[in-house]
């Protein structure tokens, strides 16, 4: 009794905390269209945002904003004279290579009086390109050129290109929204919305933060609980197989939830039960009793499900009786459960004997009666 108290004791802390809850993210558009890291695709929306003329009336939100990113890096600040702006997807590099954006500000015609950004995207790749063939590839006058990657880009081994994490990227446009928003269609809102969320989740779930920092704090006790819970959940596993054989049945086991007893003559019908695990497939608080048939035994289900005997089993022990399960090549007929808790674990084999007495015995004997 007093160790019960003292493990009361030890675990009131952590039990009694409320466990924060898992915060999935939404799936957003580019989730459900099955795009999520898909280089190109991203490329193409960022094309479409740093285009300033683009219909989403964001004008220099996304220009600005990687401006802003690149200058905190740069030794020199890099400076762009807004107006003419085109922004190029797979723009010609040198030795056959393309560039991922090419951001051009002035007269094309005239490269030698234009601003340049030359963007190379990583996403879920590594930086192997040679960028030298990007550099001599752009004649602009004033060019600057930036790795807009997913993880940290620690070798870019081209002095005119700078690092930026797509989350630097979207934090920053996040700190410039307001002054961009007053004009811009609630569609595209809810668009560029759907974007930045989705590069953030790329990378990770910020939301989650507060449920590691639970896991953390606690992670030994946890750990202990853990493995209790699988300690007794091995013990049914364990009491349901022994027990089984004790009472002349051929017990077996099976991965996680499943232990059998057999029916002799046929393994096509069997009593399955279904035990509580650690994955959580089933409630921890139910042990299900169940007939099951397969294969040629389903075709006599009808016959099993109206016979009688086996309805007046049902009616006297409180189980189920019907086709309560189809998996296709097998089918649950009959299911009896047993309420687990502390009293019912401590006599666990008693009490499925009990239960072979009053169902389990009494269905198996009409079962060899009827095939």
């Amino acid at each position: 009794m007093g160790e019960s108290k003292d493990f009361i004791t030890e675990f009131s802390g952590v039990l009694n905390k409320q466990i924060p809850k898992v915060k999935t993210l939404l799936k957003t558009f580019m989730d459900i269209a099955g795009y999520p890291h898909y280089e190109n695709v991203i490329s193409n929306f960022l094309q479409f945002y740093f285009s300033p003329d683009e219909e989403h009336g964001l004008h220099y939100l996304f220009i600005d904003s990687l401006v802003n990113c690149i200058n905190r890096k740069h030794n020199s600040a890099f400076n762009y004279t807004p107006g003419l702006c085109r922004v190029d997807r797979e723009a010609p590099g040198l030795a056959n290579t393309r560039i991922d954006l090419l951001i051009n500000f002035g007269d094309t015609d005239k490269p030698q009086e234009t601003d340049a950004i030359i963007i190379e995207c990583k996403i879920r790749a590594s930086l192997y390109n040679n960028l030298d063939y990007y550099w001599d590839a752009v004649a602009a006058k004033n060019k600057t050129g930036v790795v807009l990657s997913l993880y940290k880009e620690s070798n870019l081994a081209h002095p005119g290109f700078v690092n930026i994490m797509m989350e630097e990227l979207v934090n920053e446009v996040l700190n410039n929204l307001g002054n961009y928003t007053a004009k811009v269609p609630d569609t595209h809102l809810i668009f560029l919305n759907d974007f930045l969320t989705h590069l953030l989740a790329l990378k990770n779930n910020p939301a989650m933060t507060d449920y590691y920092q639970f896991y953390y704090e606690h992670a030994a006790k946890i750990n202990d609980l853990a493995e209790m819970r699988d300690h007794i959940t091995r013990d049914i596993r364990n009491c349901v197989v022994r027990t089984g054989t004790e009472l002349g049945y051929q017990a077996t086991g099976s991965a996680y939830h499943y232990r059998y007893w057999l029916i002799k003559g046929t393994s096509e019908i069997y009593f399955t039960f279904l035990v509580p695990d650690a994955y959580k497939r089933l409630d921890n608080h139910k042990l299900h009793i169940i007939l099951e048939v397969q294969r040629k035994m389903i075709d006599q289900r009808e016959r099993i499900i109206n016979d009688p005997t086996l309805q007046a089993i049902a009616k006297a022990t409180g189980a189920e009786i019907g086709e309560l399960h189809n998996g296709g090549s097998y089918m649950y007929l009959m299911m009896l459960t047993i309420e687990l808790n502390a009293a019912t674990l401590t006599k666990l084999s008693e009490c499925i004997a009990e239960e072979n007495i009053r169902f389990i015995k009494p269905v198996y004997d009409r079962i060899k009666e009827l095939i």
